[in-house]
């Protein structure tokens, strides 16, 4: 009996069927220097160059803004876009948050060392302020 089930599900394992191919379709691409991107709620693209530069891009491919605080902050480890209205920027080696406004340009700086948060996994926005 066991091999008979063994043999009825190979057998069914043969004939099912694949999924059908995806419907996506390329609109259109970017090519550069890209560690990293991100696209928010608008379609809007943030591509973060290997220098820790982030650009942004509407949802034509038009470039909108670019922020370069590498120097100030050090190496870019996360990008959270999920309000693209404050974009946030996780600077890890330093524990250090950065809230840009829509254009890119720093609203606010959080040292977390100052808060006694020395090693944070991760760090990321709240829908509830």
């Amino acid at each position: 009996m066991k091999q008979f089930f063994s043999i009825f599900f190979l057998l069914l394992a043969t004939i099912s069927f694949a999924q059908v191919d995806s419907s996506f379709l390329l609109l259109r691409s970017y090519q550069g220097d890209v560690v990293n991107a991100a696209i928010d709620n608008l379609d809007n693209l943030y591509v973060v160059s290997s220098t820790g530069q982030v650009k942004k891009f509407n949802n034509r491919g038009d470039s909108v803004a670019v922020f370069n605080g590498v120097r100030a902050h050090g190496k870019l480890h996360a990008l959270d876009v999920t309000n693209p209205l404050k974009p946030l920027l996780f600077y890890k080696d330093f524990s250090t948050v950065v809230i840009l406004d829509r254009l890119l340009s720093s609203r606010s700086s959080l040292d977390l060392r100052r808060y006694n948060v020395l090693q944070p996994a991760a760090v990321t926005l709240s829908y509830d302020n």
